[in-house]
Formats: C-alpha cells, sequence, structure tokens
C-alpha cells in the first residue's frame, strides 16, 4: 500500500470513531431520508392533471382570468390573473351579496416570483417536515372562548352600569 493510501485510510478510520464527526454523519442521513421521501412524493404528485376541469375561465370586467374552487361550496378560490402587465395569483375568500359573489378581506394576491416560492417550499417536503413537528394542543382555543365569553360579560356590565 502506498504512504498516500494509508495516509487516507487512517482519516477514514479516524471519521468512523470520531462521536462528533458520526453524529453529523446520522443527522445528514436523516435530512437525505427526509429528503428522498419529499422526492418520492413529489414524483406521486406530478402526475399529469387536467386543468381545464379544475380551472373555470372567467370574464371579469373585460378581462380574462381562470378560478378554481378550493371549497365545495366555492367560496375560498385560487384565481390566476393579469394586474398592471403581470400575472397574479390570489387566494380569496368570497361572500355573497344581492346574489352577486364579492371579494372578502380575508385573502392574498401574490406575484408569480412569490407564488413559485410558495410552490418550492410546499413541494420540497419542508412544509410537510414542519408540519409533522407541530403539535396540536386544544387548549388555547378552549381558553380564547372563554375569554370571548367573560369579554361579552364585562361589555354587557358596561352597557348596563350606563343606562
Amino acid at each position: 500500500m502506498s504512504e498516500v493510501a494509508a495516509v487516507a485510510n487512517d482519516d477514514v478510520q479516524a471519521i468512523e470513531t470520531d462521536p462528533i464527526l458520526t453524529e453529523n454523519t446520522a443527522e445528514t442521513n436523516v435530512v437525505a431520508q427526509c429528503t428522498d421521501e419529499a422526492e418520492k412524493k413529489r414524483k406521486l404528485s406530478s402526475a399529469p392533471v387536467d386543468a381545464s376541469a379544475i380551472f373555470t375561465k372567467v370574464d371579469n370586467n373585460g378581462q380574462e382570468e381562470f378560478r378554481a374552487k378550493l371549497t365545495d361550496k366555492g367560496m375560498k378560490r385560487l384565481t390566476v390573473s393579469s394586474y398592471r402587465g403581470a400575472k397574479t395569483i390570489h387566494i380569496r375568500e368570497y361572500y355573497e351579496k344581492d346574489g352577486k359573489e364579492m371579494p372578502g378581506k380575508k385573502g392574498i394576491m401574490m406575484t408569480m416570483p412569490q407564488f413559485e416560492a410558495l410552490r418550492k417550499t410546499l413541494t420540497d417536503g419542508s412544509f410537510d417536515w414542519a408540519c409533522d413537528q407541530i403539535e396540536v394542543n386544544k387548549e388555547p382555543e378552549k381558553k380564547a372562548k372563554k375569554q370571548k365569553k367573560e369579554k361579552k360579560a364585562e361589555k354587557k356590565e358596561l352597557d348596563e352600569d350606563e343606562e
């Protein structure tokens, strides 16, 4: 064995026995495994889809846009349109007024680069990983309801005191 090969072999053995380097390698393996799982999900979800079955073409005051319903009732939508010469994506909640559907306050408009960044985050597996890390606790919801009731009671008392 040459002298260079012997030194390289000694370095590999030192790395394998070093607990810090071994620990980092284990973390790297976990990250690689998560990346592989995300890649599998992405390949499964990238099956060809008939977009015309999902999106509806709409003429909105002379401007063409495409809408997709995000809920069964259709009150939450994803819309692709043009604004000031740029393609935009809207995710918005609608309400009905006098038989017409009107855009609500709750929603967001994104430019294509912003939407591409969101799409990348959703498809690269990091979003799934973050969701898996969150533990759902129902307690805060109960506290919020209790606080709401207390505020109503306080308001009622103030109204009665003013009379």
